[in-house]
Order: C-alpha cells, then structure tokens, then sequence
C-alpha cells in the first residue's frame, strides 16, 4: 500500500493549483499604476506605498470590457472588496501550499533516508505563518486601520516567507535534479508520453477539430445557444458526444501495442502481456474519452462569458475550470478512484448490491438528472444562454458517469460480455451509424430543409470527425499490418491530384440567358429619374437619391442590411399613409445597394422582396397595404433557417471526396453533383421562395429588366456585388448594368466573363448563359475555405469581396463619380431643359450600413481600439495583411464618403451628405434572467437571441443615440 503522502500529493497539488487559477482573474484587476503587481505591492510596500495603493483601489471595478454596455452584476464591487476576498481566499492557498510542501519534502525524505527533514517540514509551516500573518496585516491596511507598524510586520513576513520558499523549492529541485535524476526521468517521461500521443494523433486531432470552433469562433458559440434550444438537439448533441468519447476510449486500445496486433478490426478488447503498461494505457483512454466530453462541455462556459452572462462558480475561468476538471479526472484516473471504490461497496454490501448500486448511479447521471434539469428547471427559457449552464452541468455528470463505467465495466458486469471485453460489438457499430449519417447528410443535403430549428450543425460535424476517425483508423491498421506507410501515400497522391488537377468541380453554376442585354449605368440612371419626373419636379427644394453600401459580416450583416432597410421602408409608408402622399418607401429613393459579403447577400434579399412587393401593393380588397408591415417578424423567421449545416457537411464531405475525381469522373461525361457553393444557393433560394415568395434562383437582370417588370424595374435598387479575384487580387463587380472602365477602372465585371472563351461555360456550344440572382450575390460571399472560390474560367476565380473591401463604399464612391460625370456632361450639352431641370434637383447621399455594434461615430472608434503592447513579430506581417484587407481597406473606403466630397466644390451641386447605420444594442434582456449580449455571430447561421439584438436597435431610444442615422436618413426623404 501507498504511504499517505503519495497518496495525498496529486489531490492536495489539485487543490493548490485549483485556488490559484482562482485569483489569477482577480490579480489582473487589482493591477493599477500605483499597485503593478496587485497583491504583491501591497505585500511589500512601505506604509505610504500601501496608503497609495488602498487610495487607487476604491473605485468600483470596471464590470465590463469598455466596449460592451450590458450592466450583468446586480451589486458593483470596489477594488478593496476584489481585494479582501483575494485575501481571504490566500488562506486557502495558504494551507494548501504548506500541505503540498510538507508532503513532497516528506516524500523526499523518506526516499533518501536523510535526516533534517523535520527541520524542513518545520521552516515550511513558519513560511505559512509568516504569510498568515502578512495576510493579518493586509486586511487591516484594506479595512483602513492599517499602521506603519503593520506595514513593517507585513513587509517582513512577506520577505521571510518568500526567502524560506524560496530555499525550499531550491532544495527541493536539488534533490530532485541531483539525487534523483529527475531532469533524466523527465525527459524520458516526455519522450514516452509524446510517442504515445503520437499513436493516439488521430483521436486528438478528432476532439481538437471538434472542440476548436465552438472555443473561438463566436458562429460555434452561437451554434450551442441554438443546440440547447430545442430538446432534440440536446438529446443529439449529448448522443454523439457520449458515442465520441466512447469510440476514442475503443480505438485507443487498438494502439495500446506498438506493433499490429490480430485481429485486424477487434470486437473485443485487446490486451498488452505486460500488466503495468497495461494498466498505464488504459488510464490514457480513459483520460482520452472523458477529455471528448469536457473540453467541449467547458467550451460551453466559454460561450456564457463571450455573451455575458452569468454561469455557476464564474470567479473561474472557463480555462481555469477546464484545467480544474481535467485536473481532477486526470487523479481519478491515475489513482484508480473508481476500481478502489467499488472494490470497497463489494466487502460492505457484496457484489449484487454493489453492481446494482453502480448501473443506478450510471442511469441517474446519463438520464435521470439531465432530463430532470430539461423539464423542471429551464421548461420555458430555453432560448435563454442562461439554460446552458445546465447543459454544462449533464456534460461534467456524464464525464463523472463515463469515468465510472470504463472503470469498473468488467468488475460489475460479464467480463466477456457486450458491457465488458465485447463492448467492441455495440460501439463500433453506433460508430458505424453515426459514419453512415454523415455520409447520406452529404447525399442528400437539403435533409436539413425539413427540420425546425438549427440544432443539426454539431452534431452533424462530430459525425464527420467519427467517419474520419474510423476510415484514418483503418487505414492505420493496414499500414500497421503491411507495414506501408498507406496513410501518407494517400494524402500525398491526393495532394498531388488536387494541386495538379484543373478540374471544373467548382465552376459557377451557370443558367440559359433569357434577357436582353444589361444597360449602360448612365442610361438606366436616365430612365430611373425620368420615371419619376412629376415627384422630381412638384418636390419642394433638392430630391434625395441614395446610394446605399453594406458592410460584409456573413449572416448578422445580411439580417442587419434587412433590418435597416425595412424599418425605413415601413417608416415611410406609415408616414405617407397617415398624411395622404402617395406611398413610396426609402428604397423608392435607393438607386444603388453595393454590398460586400453578407451585406451582398442581405440586398440581394431586399431587392428580390421589393421586386414582388411594390409599393402601391393592394389587398383583396383594393386597398393599399403596407408590404413591410410585418417585417421583424419575416425577417427572423427567415433567418432561423440552418443555412450552415449543409455547407459544414459538405466542407469535409463531399467536396474532399469530389476534389480527387472530378477530373477523371468529367473526362467520362459523368455529371458531378453540386459543390458546397451551389448547394448554398440553392438552400437560400428555397428557403426565400418557401418562407417569402421570392425567386432568388432568377436570371440576375431579371427584375431589372423592364419587358418583365415593367415599371418596378426602376423601383428596385441596383444590386452591386462586389468580389475579389484570386488571380490578380482585383475586384469584380456583379451587376445588372454595364460600367464604363473610365469610371471603375480595374474592375472586373463579372457578366463580361460570361461569354469570354474558356470561362467555364456548360457543354452544349455557344449558347449565352447568365448566373441567378443568388449566384451573383454569393460571389461576393464565398468566405475563406467555407466557401470555394468560384471559377470563371482561367484567370479567374472569385471569393469573399470582404477580403477587398469589406465596406462596399469604393463601389458606391465609383457609381457616385460615374453619376456626376454624366449629369456635368449631360448639363453641359443642354439637349433638353425639362431633363436637365430634374438632374439639377437630383442630391445623392451616401448611406454606410455597417453590422458591427460600437457607439461612437468614429472610425476607427477611440476608446476602442486594441493596443498590442508586444506583439508576437513572426506573426505581424499576417495579422498587418489581414486587418489591412478586412478592416483597414474598409474603414479608409468609408471615410472617403464621408469626408472626400463634403466641401469639394466640384461636387457642390450634387452632393448631398453622409449617413452611417449600425447596430448600436449591446444586451437585451431574456424575462427571467440578467442582461446579456447576444453574439451576432459572422457565418451562416444566427440564433434568436441574436437576432433579437439587432433588431432591438431599431427602437427610437436607441436610434436618437446616432445623430447621422435613420432618423436623419428619414428626414431629408420628402414630406
């Protein structure tokens, strides 16, 4: 039997390690200019030293980063009360420490056979006293009866208690390194323990690709507010993370021998001839499984914090509380917690009872508590992050459960049973199932069409990890047994394939052309004013024309474009409906949407509504009816579509798959199913024509085109997508119009390349083809890797226009130099009075929507800005290239807007001003909990509460907050 100390070392180190990550958060608070180090100035600080410190530490704690308003703490503490509860939380530490010194110098001790190690012990208790007694001093300067006496006796226990530390820990690590060898059993620890991960990469790279996305990226963190809305995806979720670490806990044991061991694919457990590697192996499954489910669980946690919300014991971190769990299984598992426990319900209950005690304990902690939470404590909210907490709290319960069963399977249940040796024979085949889900999702994509709610997402991607966790599995097996090296060869060949290959797997999806030529942009601008000459001319003073950009941001910039958008259509309707004008809505003043990204996706929507929603819409009654007056409603239900999951699916399905044969597949006539791009068309065209009535999958001109629009072609704004091609870094220009190079030189227009020899057109000759409306409009949304570039033939292959600029404001600026180019020309001539009297009315205004929340009008905003103080050098040349791209190029396109032609006296008589929408909401509040900020997330799916927040800066509280916004925008609109 183990001595105590050995057997109390790990949970006492569990202990320490716990109470420091504890104060980690607080010292990072209680750092201020006069208290550098917190705590520890105030330790060895002189009398006025600490009056300094304790005088800095009296105002309220900053609740929140400067940049998020949500007010989430009831009660705001001062600096002094962060510091007496980091105080009082030393004493903890305190005892901790000592424990852990006491224990290692015991240990060491006994394993030299030195004396003076009760000397040891003891100068480790009194560096305990001396730090209680710093602490004692502490609390009187925080409680304000400090003195410079008890700044003398703090001062000098602190010094003592380091000192001796200090000589203990050298001495430690000189017994260690010298009389022990340990920096040689390190390094042979590490060496060992690094092969052994190495024969376990794929498991760990399968639960590192699984937990990453929803640790970092605010669209994985959004996905699990939307998984825990609905009882289904909670069921899913949890069931293919339980059959994930159950899997890698099986497979692990596949690599237990460093060498193949038949039979090839084991039903049953394999085992090592030698027990003690044996029993070390399994501790590393067991440890493999239950990471499957923590690190995902605590990424849950993390989701609570980036929204700002409350979760159970937040005084830790969410790392803090993953090392912690990790911590502790890791000392379950190593000292074999679970085996010593049951061993001991057999002697005092036998082991009927005890068998009987186990699968009731494993059942509660599966199903009986995780269902109890669902359906008694969060049966109505939800929709409500604050219900995650609970989902966290049946993911830690069914680590504990997973812990429990791996460990004593085969001393409660039939060795040679499902539950024991042959527990192969039911997890490979639920494996198998959920490989085979994964593969018919990829078959049939639009599975995802029938479903209510976004809660396949994860589950779906966990499936994929599982496949390829059994496809690399057994090709690792027959490499093992052959010994050829199968795995790098197929990557290699793939690669070559891949990189050598020209295949036209990812060509934009083409249709037959069945309208006229586009127009120049000058003569639609023509026709645009002529159509209304009488508003023009009875108008009093100037008639605003906007041209309109949107910021990219993928789903929250596509909902936000149509949130603004809409509420200024209904405001003005409302408005003329109450006062008798004619109707007409802002976008009858929108001559151009030029959008980048997801704002590309967002007009593209706005423009396709307004192409069936004209404004002198009548009801069944012959009455005028607003078409934007339900438009909050429409919008969310639209946007709750899963637009993401069959992308994802098809991410690391079929177009892996595909990448490798098309070429030889199309060298046989054979026709390619769709790549991720077009499946996305297609999803967003469905879900637009089923929720909307829209024909998102028209030709693109085709409600510009006036033989079938008649009048409301000249009612729908231009639609100007804009994208970047990868080939000679210019932009393109998606558009119903032709554009002069004089006014957007090097500028690709993309309806050029649709008849340009070698552009990737279909088989079947030279018949003109065009692309749909949301083929246009996805060409400026095709983000980095979750989108392929689109190809156009050589030369040409298009992705994400944010990547240019994610503004859009240098294609409005270009519209605006074109339109005043041509009305200075058209005044000049003077050919017709009547004509020239209208353009002479004509002010265009320039109206920036971004989707990025902030508060100020500055660009970039001051107080927001993220100081570097010492960035990482090997990385700055990425990071410079890629908030130049993103951020830079966009701010700098805007500010040309705003600041180039106000004051030019070349633009005087046409330019009329600058407007900026954002959203400027931050928290919004769920009924029974706390105030929080939804994410809002960039990709392609969108929770409610996300929504919710975009939609709450619309009230008029929060759109007086911006003096350049809406409420102006609606102002200079004709009463």
């Amino acid at each position: 039997m183990k001595p105590l100390a050995s057997i109390l070392f790990w949970p006492v180190l569990a202990c320490t390690v716990g109470v420091l990550l504890l104060q980690l958060k607080d010292q990072a608070v209680l750092r201020t200019n006069t208290a550098p180090y917190g705590i520890v100035s105030l330790e060895i600080g002189s009398y006025a030293k600490d009056s300094a410190i304790i005088a800095s530490w009296k105002p309220l704690v900053p609740d929140i980063p400067a940049d998020d308003f949500c007010e989430v703490k009831t009660q705001r503490q001062t600096l002094l009360q962060v510091a007496h509860s980091d105080v009082m939380w030393d004493y903890a530490l305190i005892v901790a420490y000592t424990a852990l010194f006491v224990i290692v110098l015991a240990i060491l001790g006994k394993e030299a056979g030195t004396r003076g190690t009760e000397v040891l012990i003891i100068l480790a208790v009194v560096a305990g006293l001396c730090d209680g007694i710093e602490k004692a001093g502490l609390l009187h300067f925080i409680g304000g009866t400090g003195t410079p006496g008890w700044a003398r006796l703090t001062q000098t226990a602190a010094v003592t208690r380091a000192v001796i530390l200090l000589a203990l820990t050298l001495y430690i690590l000189y017994v260690l390194i010298f009389k022990h060898g340990a920096l040689q059993w390190l390094s042979g620890y590490i060496h060992t323990k690094a092969l052994q991960l190495f024969r376990y990469r794929i498991i760990l790279l399968g639960v590192i690709f699984f937990s990453a996305p929803i640790w970092i990226m605010d669209q994985g963190q959004d996905l699990l507010i939307n998984t825990n809305a609905e009882d289904i995806g909670v069921a899913l979720f949890i069931g293919v993370v339980i059959v994930t670490a159950l899997l890698n806990w099986w497979l692990a044991k596949l690599f237990f021998e460093k060498e193949y061991c038949p039979p090839f694919w084991p039903m049953k457990e394999p085992g090592l001839e030698d027990a003690s590697q044996l029993a070390s192996e399994k501790k590393v499954s067991r440890f493999l499984g239950v990471c499957t489910i923590i690190i995902p669980g605590v990424a849950i946690l993390n989701a609570l914090a980036a929204v700002r919300m409350h979760y159970w014991l937040d005084q830790f971190s969410p790392l803090a509380w993953l090392a912690g769990l990790l911590i502790i299984f890791f000392v379950l598992a190593r000292q074999n917690v679970a085996e010593r426990s049951y061993a001991r319900l057999q002697q005092w209950w036998g082991p009927i009872a005890a068998k009987w005690l186990v699968i009731v304990l494993l059942l509660l902690l599966v199903f009986g508590l995780p269902a109890f939470f669902r359906f008694f404590f969060i049966p109505h909210n939800r929709e409500s992050p604050q219900s995650l907490n609970f989902l966290f709290f049946d993911l830690v319960l069914i680590a504990l459960a997973f812990y429990i069963f791996v460990s004593v399977r085969t001393l409660a249940f039939d060795r040679k049973g499902l539950l024991g040796e042959g527990f192969g024979m039911v997890i490979l085949p639920a494996a198998t199932l959920m490989a085979l889900a994964f593969i018919l999702y990829n078959v049939f994509p639009f599975t995802a069409e029938y479903a209510t709610g976004c809660f396949l997402s994860l589950p779906v991607l966990l499936s994929g990890i599982v496949f390829y966790t059994l496809m690399i599995t057994l090709i690792q097996r027959a490499g093992i047994f052959k010994k050829i090296n199968f795995l790098l060869f197929i990557i290699v060949g793939w690669f070559l394939i891949v990189a050598a290959g020209s295949n036209n797997y990812h060509t934009v999806h083409r249709i037959p052309v069945t309208t006229p030529p586009a127009p120049r942009l000058q003569d639609y601008f023509k026709q645009w004013v002529l159509q209304r000459q009488e508003e023009i001319r009875s108008a009093p003073g100037i008639y605003p024309v906007f041209l309109v950009n949107s910021y990219g941001g993928g789903i929250r910039a596509a909902a936000f474009t149509n949130f603004a958008l809409s509420y200024m259509d209904d405001s003005l309707l409302r408005r003329d409906s109450m006062t008798g004008r004619p109707w007409r809505s802002f976008e009858h003043y929108v001559f151009s949407l030029s959008g980048a990204s997801g704002g590309a996706i967002g007009s593209a929507i706005q423009c396709a509504w307004r192409a069936t929603h004209p404004d002198s819409l009548r009801d069944g009654g012959g009455h005028y009816c607003n078409p934007y007056a339900d438009y909050q409603q429409r919008i969310e239900t639209f946007y709750r579509h899963d637009f993401l999951t069959p992308v994802l699916s098809s991410i690391i399905g079929r177009d892996v798959w595909s990448s490798v044969v098309a070429d030889g597949w199309a060298s046989m006539n054979g026709v390619l199913w769709s790549d991720r791009a077009a499946i996305q068309e297609e999803l967003w065209a469905r879900y637009g024509r089923k929720d909307m009535g829209l024909n998102l999958d028209s030709e693109f001109n085709a409600i510009w085109d006036p033989a079938r629009a008649g009048r409301n072609a000249y009612d729908v704004p231009l639609l100007f997508a804009n994208t970047l091609n990868v080939d000679d870094g210019l932009k393109g220009i998606c558009a119903p119009v032709t554009l002069e190079v004089a006014d957007f030189p090097q500028t690709i227009q993309v309806r050029d390349l649709l008849h340009s020899p070698g552009a990737g057109a279909r088989k079947g000759g030279d018949a003109p083809e065009s692309i749909s409306l949301m083929t246009g409009a996805f060409l400026s949304a095709r983000f980095p890797y979750i989108s392929p570039s689109g190809k156009m033939g050589p030369a040409y292959h298009f992705i994400d226009g944010g990547l240019k600029d994610n503004s859009a404001a240098s294609t409005s600026a270009g519209i605006f130099f074109a339109l005043a180019r041509y009305i200075a020309i058209t005044l000049a001539e003077k050919q017709d009075a009547g004509y020239d009297s209208l353009l002479g009315k004509i002010r265009i205004y320039f109206v920036s929507i971004s989707n990025t929340a902030t508060s100020t009008l500055q660009l970039p905003p001051a107080n927001n800005r993220q100081v570097v103080h010492n960035p990482f050098e090997p990385l700055n040349p990425i990071v410079g290239i890629m908030n130049s791209a993103c951020n830079g190029s966009a701010m700098e396109a805007d500010s040309v807007l705003r600041s180039r032609f106000a004051g030019n006296p070349v633009f005087a008589g046409l330019y009329g001003g600058y407007f900026s929408v954002w959203p400027n909401t931050f928290c919004i509040n769920a009924g029974t909990d706390s105030a929080y900020c939804p994410l809002a997330p960039l990709g392609w799916q969108i929770s409610l509460p996300s929504l919710k927040r975009l939609e709450a800066g619309f009230a008029y509280d929060k759109l007086r907050e911006n003096p350049e916004g809406i409420l102006r925008i609606l102002n200079v609109v004709p009463r």
